[in-house]
């Protein structure tokens, strides 16, 4: 290892699936980053069925800081993603998705001095448009008008974070990666769980990624009954981290509200049968 890598202090994790069309403008525009900063990028990708693994071969000779993970059998989102954590050399994590672009070259810069500069700050983020699959932006902002940041309750309880703006201090993370969710929001359950630990700040002075909405993601083909019991399925995950008694009760208010809901808008009763005694442990414990 050479002086230059011990100095990494951010690393950028870039997961990707089955992303060809779009996986060479997110690396570009990440190994593009102007910034003082020493940082490496580690691209995981899971194991994907399209060409995707032979464009990142052809991507690699392009820095010496970028790294690549090909598996070779699907691991899932949130175990590829906790690979390249155990990998990282960085003091700090920034996670872009395979199919997000970042629209601001002094990204990194703006993010880490921030951070060095208020050592009580564990995680930041900032805004995003959204774009469709042939880069053209189908809505400004993510988030509302004159957002100024989100609250700790908030945070805890789900709101949206885009998840290919955050820059966060990788200890915290590798402490949160044994967890087993049951849900699919792992970003929010990481926002969570750095709400607890330090201040969580955004940052309107970073120009907004561009997150890729594909119509038929995996989210956007969900029904609503589904999209409520993967609600439920979040509130359980984060009654698993060590989140402050007042904001403990808050939940679980919410998780038997939610038990409720499904009952009787959807007769969900198989789905909470088989939860119950989660549920039941998670409420009481």
């Amino acid at each position: 290892m050479t002086n230059k890598e011990n100095k990494i202090l951010l690393t950028v994790i870039v997961t990707t699936f089955n992303h060809e069309l779009f996986i060479e403008k997110t690396v570009n525009a990440i190994l593009n980053q102007k910034t003082n900063y020493s940082y490496e990028v580690i691209v995981a990708d899971d194991c994907s069925t399209d060409n995707s693994q032979l464009l990142l071969r052809k991507i690699y000779g392009k820095s010496k800081y970028l790294r690549l993970i090909l598996n070779n059998q699907n691991l899932g989102s949130q175990n590829n993603f906790f690979n390249a954590v155990k990998l990282a050399k960085g003091r700090y994590i920034a996670n872009c998705d395979g199919d997000d672009i970042w629209n601001d070259e002094y990204k990194i810069q703006k993010q880490l001095n921030f951070m060095l500069n208020d050592k009580s700050v564990v995680m930041t983020y900032h805004n995003a448009d959204i774009i469709d699959e042939s880069n053209r932006i189908i809505k400004n902002s993510r988030l509302s008008k004159n957002f100024k940041g989100h609250d700790d309750e908030s945070l805890i309880l789900g709101a949206l974070v885009p998840s290919s703006s955050i820059m966060m201090i990788k200890t915290d993370l590798i402490r949160i990666s044994s967890i087993e969710t049951l849900s699919l929001n792992l970003d929010s359950l990481l926002v969570a769980y750095y709400a607890q630990k330090g201040t969580i700040k955004y940052l309107s002075s970073i120009k907004p990624i561009l997150y890729r909405e594909h119509v038929n993601s995996m989210w956007n083909t969900l029904d609503e009954r589904s999209k409520l019991n993967n609600r439920i399925l979040y509130y359980i995950d984060l009654l698993q981290i060590d989140i402050k008694v007042r904001q403990k009760y808050t939940v679980k208010h919410q998780l038997i509200k939610l038990y409720f809901k499904s009952f009787l808008s959807y007769n969900n009763l198989p789905f909470l049968v088989r939860l119950s005694p989660k549920i039941v442990k998670s409420i009481f414990s």
